[in-house]
């Protein structure tokens, strides 16, 4: 392999990385002040301090799909519940109608 090749792959590792962090700092949780704070540090950061900024991210965008589909189990299950009441509640008073 070639120095130019090996620096043509470098180069094209390094710009795939930035894309990945890029998005992934994007599609953070972050407020936009937290965002543009993170993207000024980026090319001072050492190579393992980005590693851990895209681990810290990904993590940060896992927790926030999880929190986002166990909000959507509860307000199924808060719904099931309001529903499941209602039931009661009707079936109750067709027997206090039976009854009178």
């Amino acid at each position: 392999m070639t120095e130019d090749n090996i620096k043509k792959e470098l180069n094209d590792v390094a710009e795939s990385y930035g894309r990945k962090l890029a998005v992934l700092l994007a599609a953070a949780p972050l407020d936009d002040e937290t965002k543009d704070n993170f993207a000024a540090l980026i090319p001072e950061m050492s190579l393992e301090q980005l590693d851990k900024l895209t681990e810290v991210l990904e993590d940060k965008i896992a927790a926030a799909g999880l929190e986002k589909k166990l909000t959507k189990v509860k307000d199924t299950r808060d719904q099931a519940q309001v529903n499941l009441a209602e039931q009661t509640s009707a079936k109750l008073d067709d027997i206090e109608n039976q009854i009178e």
